[in-house]
């Protein structure tokens, strides 16, 4: 169905994508998924021609069309109706005679050219997906920019599906979505696969991939590898491809080690042949000179050839990349209660969010909050941290225990407009922030970029480091893995598991949920549900 060959893709002088091949037939999916500036969105806008590769051929099964669904959706001022019937115009220009005719046989005009054009079969298709994804029959009239995030990606993926494609290209479907919604759209995509539509999607939603992957293509610093299934297969492959990395790098720097040790020999053994030559008054000038010379230059080219096969072993030896150790940074937390809440109330408006809501932690706990978008998750965090005041109850907090807040918007973290600036202030060296940033994988002069120009993972992993060495006992994160590439959430992950203290997260992420949360609360109807495990 698509057919990707040796495509490549450089800016200025970094390589991007560099001889990327491969094929997807119908009724299958292939993830692709990397680091932040690994040239996964640059994939998808090269295949539909909105940027051009330098080099490779992307072809189509003859009448296979497709559709695209990018990260930033347009704006729109249409209702939900018509912009998915803006999918097809020879029907929304009916649509719009239907709705603003006044004269009554123009009007039957229209209505009949709908009809014709298979309108009411298309209205149907949409009153079924809309209810699919849980939208009230009033929601089709209401304007775009009355939904939210989420929801206008529903209605963006709704509107592509509408559109009778084959193939289709998603960057990052399930940004914005909450978990209910993601488990519809794993449902309504696999529903798809059956339907023989193929998919090319672009996702660090990790649950979310292995659910709905056939294929996981990983692209990295120019390189790439595909495996069959979906995240954790690629973890798997990526476990033992470190494995033989390792073994490949150590091999090649003992060789390394053994070629350098030959070359200082080698260089040594001409240098004392000389030495004899000087040392030496009754020996024949002529003769040993021209023997110390042969050697000398035999001794050069050696070293020649000896220096440019270490040379090459260098650069084949692999980038490996360490694991991340915060071994330098613990300090211990003793076990205390950080806050108790009874009974707490908030209200906007005439809505309730919070409806009698109590919850205790700890240092020692690890404490999961999840629920749909709206439910008040931020709410209720904002007031934990004392951000925003209940309307009723009691919130005890512990003024010995030091916690730090990471909000959704992790840029109000840095007060400062520098980063290290931002971590100076916790009474330790520059070269011991610079090593904590390193473990964490910020380094060289990132460490003095400004915190505008670093990417949401990037930050993250800051704040985290700045939470460390601040010697925090627990951590308040909201939606700490939105917007994360997966380098970053691997990242995030090894950060928290070395964390010595407690943890309460609001997340939509079911991986890293399962991962951290050794209690899981739901809320819901204002009301917190503890989860059983």
């Amino acid at each position: 169905m698509l057919h990707v060959k040796g495509i490549t893709k450089s800016y200025s002088t970094r390589v991007v994508l560099n001889g990327l091949s491969f094929d997807l037939e119908e009724s299958q999916l292939l993830a692709v998924t990397g680091g932040n500036g690994s040239g996964k969105s640059t994939l998808l806008k090269g295949i539909v021609g909105e940027i051009s590769f330098d080099e490779g051929s992307v072809t189509l099964d003859k009448d296979v069309t497709w559709a695209y669904l990018p990260q930033q959706l347009p704006e729109t001022d249409l209702n939900a109706i018509q912009y998915l019937l803006s999918v097809f115009p020879p029907l929304t220009e009916a649509f719009h005679k239907i709705t603003s005719e006044s004269d009554p046989f123009a009007y039957a005009e229209a209505l009949d050219a709908f009809h014709s054009l298979g309108g009411y079969e298309v209205e149907r298709e949409i009153d079924r997906n809309l209810a699919y994804f849980g939208f009230s029959e009033s929601d089709g009239k209401k304007a775009m920019t009355a939904f939210s995030e989420g929801e206008k990606r529903l209605l963006g993926i709704i509107r592509l599906m509408l559109s009778g494609a084959r193939l289709f290209l998603l960057d990052e479907p399930t940004n914005h979505l909450d978990i209910g919604h993601c488990v519809m759209l794993e449902e309504y995509i696999l529903q798809k696969k059956e339907e023989r539509k193929a998919f090319l999607l672009v996702s660090h939603d990790r649950a979310f991939i292995d659910r709905v992957a056939d294929r996981t293509l990983y692209l990295e610093r120019g390189a790439y590898f595909s495996v069959e299934g979906g995240y954790s297969a690629l973890l798997s492959h990526k476990e033992q491809s470190f494995s033989t990395q390792v073994r490949h790098a150590q091999t090649l720097q003992r060789k390394i080690r053994q070629l350098e040790r030959a070359i200082t020999q080698t260089k040594q053994w001409a240098q004392k042949t000389e030495r004899k030559k000087q040392d030496n008054p009754h020996a024949d000038k002529g003769y040993i000179g021209h023997k110390s010379a042969r050697l000398a230059k035999r001794a050069t080219g050696v070293t020649g050839r000896l220096s440019a096969l270490a040379q090459s072993l260098k650069e084949e030896k692999p980038f490996v990349e360490k694991p991340i150790n915060l071994s330098f940074l613990e300090y211990p937390v003793p076990s205390r209660v950080v806050l108790r809440a009874q009974q707490l109330e908030k209200r906007f408006e005439e809505r309730t969010v919070l409806s009698n809501v109590s919850i205790d932690c700890s240092t020692r706990d690890r404490i999961g909050i999840i629920g749909e978008n709206g439910s008040g998750k931020t709410t209720l965090i904002r007031i934990l941290v004392n951000d925003l005041p209940a309307d009723a109850g009691d919130c005890y907090r512990n003024d010995a225990v030091r916690w730090v807040y990471l909000p959704q918007d992790i840029r109000q973290f840095f007060a400062y407009e520098v980063l290290m600036d931002n971590l100076t202030r916790y009474d330790h060296s520059e070269v011991f922030i610079r090593q904590a940033l390193g473990a964490a994988r910020i380094r060289n002069e990132r460490v003095f970029s400004k915190v505008g120009e670093l990417s949401r993972g990037e930050l993250m992993r800051c704040a985290l480091v700045a939470a460390i060495l601040a010697k925090a006992e627990f951590l308040f994160l909201d939606e700490p893995t939105n917007h994360l590439d997966i380098e970053s959430l691997e990242v995030l992950h090894s950060l928290i598991e070395q964390f010595s203290g407690g943890v309460l997260f609001i997340s939509h992420d079911r991986y890293f949920i399962a991962q951290q949360a050794k209690t899981l609360y739901w809320l819901t109807g204002g009301s917190l549900r503890l989860m059983e495990a």
